[in-house]
């Protein structure tokens, strides 16, 4: 998010700063996501998500034709996998379309085995909107952009207060390692807090305790390997009432993926991805054995979480002999 504000601001101002806490850009939930460029069907009409998001998805578009950023818009299916979800299915496509997401429309199951073999529904709503793009190569160059506009980037910069003056706030910044920090301040005219995680931090430094982040942990379970074709492009089950979605199946780049968000909340630090991976031969073992990188979040939790999109394949999933073919890794 700071990179595209940066990005934006950049464009019709000078002396535009871009402050990161860690040494690299795109550390933490910038890149540790699942790339989806979504379409707005799922917010109340006449919020601020309703209204933004459609835009949001067509000027994404533009702007990773526009710079090469690999990207793809492939579509998305919300399937109703029984017929007493397709009442909840039908409300879904009227809230979409009074959003404005264009080309949304219902398809029966023969329409949905012709796109997707493995998958099970008595109808789905098509939202052609729906696209991936590699969160990675999209954070590096809104930066390159904004610093070829004249944009400062300052990298291992932590904010450690903010002064409002008479005209201005004063940005105190901790700069480098432990061992070579030092202080340095910027007297900005306008602070826009794209913290991300932390921006509820940011914000009480200004006085405003009025909300508060609490991060929640998501989880991938990958298959690679020609299992990876079960599905070809970005298959949703019904959001669930509580607000987390449990489990969507993803066609990435790499492979199939199947997304678990949990209603667990961890500390900011543990959102960041170590880069270790749970590997598995076949989806009994994942379900047999837990993770041990992680006591809080097993990979066999992951595989239950995942049951309602494991219910839309058609029949079971077989299993698989390549020792590549499940990867569980934190999100």
């Amino acid at each position: 998010m700071g990179c595209a504000v940066a990005y934006a601001v950049s464009r019709r101002w000078q002396d535009v700063f871009l402050v990161e806490q860690l040494p690299r850009l795109g550390m933490a939930t910038s890149s540790r996501n699942s790339g989806v460029i979504h379409s707005g069907i799922y917010y109340p009409p006449g919020t601020l998500k309703a209204q933004l998001c459609p835009e949001g998805n067509r000027l994404m578009y533009e702007f990773c034709a526009k710079h090469n950023v690999p990207h793809r818009r492939m579509g998305k299916l919300i399937v109703a996998s029984d017929s007493r979800e397709e009442k909840e299915l039908h409300a879904l496509l009227a809230r979409g379309r009074a959003n404005g997401v264009e080309g949304l429309r219902l398809i029966g199951p023969a329409e949905i085995r012709a796109r997707e073999p493995h998958i099970v529904g008595t109808a789905a709503i098509d939202v052609p909107s729906a696209g991936i793009v590699s969160a990675e190569d999209l954070v590096k160059t809104f930066a390159r952009v904004a610093a070829q506009q004249g944009a400062e980037i300052v990298t291992h910069a932590r904010v450690e207060a903010l002064e409002p003056q008479r005209d201005s706030i004063r940005v105190t910044l901790r700069i480098g390692d432990d061992a070579t920090a030092k202080h340095e301040t910027i007297e900005a005219d306008c602070v826009v807090n794209a913290a991300g995680l932390y921006a509820d931090d940011v914000a009480a430094m200004l006085g405003n305790r009025s909300w508060r982040i609490y991060p929640v942990r998501g989880e991938f379970c990958e298959i690679r390997g020609p299992r990876a074709a079960l599905v070809n492009g970005l298959v949703y089950p019904l959001p669930l009432p509580e607000g987390f979605l449990l489990a969507c199946i993803l066609r990435k780049h790499c492979g199939a993926r199947f997304l678990s968000v949990r209603p667990e909340l961890t500390s900011k630090e543990r959102t960041t991805t170590s880069g270790t991976a749970c590997r598995f031969r076949t989806l009994r073992e994942a379900r047999r054995r837990s993770c041990r990188k992680s006591k809080r979040v097993t990979c066999s939790s992951v595989i239950r979480d995942c049951g309602r999109s494991w219910s839309l394949l058609a029949g079971r999933v077989p299993s698989i002999s390549s020792s590549r073919a499940i990867r569980m890794c934190p999100k």
